[in-house]
């Protein structure tokens, strides 16, 4: 299965004092029928029902993030994806998203604006991972050591950066 693109959806309730949200993905799947020439489907596939201490739109946004991240592991995991060689990342996913369904209220379009940041620094990584891969080597050198030399800087110096653990 590629995917080649999707949109999210949740919503929340409350029971007894306790939060609880449910995460959707809508997507186009192989219909796995036995005609060959079968187009693929529009489905919604449930990523879970959870319950966060965190209902903020931020909250939200990274527990969504964390369960596309998890169904992912499943996913690699699976017979399908080591028969196809397909393997998934979440930063590949997430660059994906093409929308958020919710309802009107501001903490939904909050969550959207955050998904649309993740979207957005997950497509800006991509872009930047192909730039830097199809440059010359020498230059993906460069950048390396440079950032090589900060490190051990940041740690301050050279004797600390000997100093550290090896796991």
């Amino acid at each position: 299965m590629i995917l080649s693109a999707f949109t999210a959806s949740g919503d929340g309730t409350t029971n007894k004092h306790i939060n609880y949200d449910v995460h959707h993905i809508n997507l186009k799947v192989p219909s796995y029928s036995d005609d060959a020439e079968s187009e693929p489907t529009h489905r919604s596939r449930l990523l879970g029902l959870i319950s966060s201490p965190d209902q903020s739109a931020e909250g939200q946004a990274e527990d969504l993030t964390e369960q596309i991240d998890d169904a992912l592991g499943i996913y690699n995991k699976s017979p399908l994806a080591k028969q196809s060689h397909h393997f998934m990342c979440l930063v590949n996913v997430l660059s994906l998203l093409k929308g958020i369904s919710s309802d009107h209220c501001s903490k939904e379009r909050k969550f959207a604006k955050d998904m649309q940041g993740k979207k957005t620094t997950a497509t800006h990584q991509l872009l930047g991972e192909k730039e830097l891969l199809d440059g010359p080597s020498d230059d993906i050198d460069a950048v390396f050591e440079q950032a090589w030399d900060e490190m051990i800087v940041n740690v301050g110096g050279q004797s600390k950066w000997d100093a550290l653990s090896k796991k």
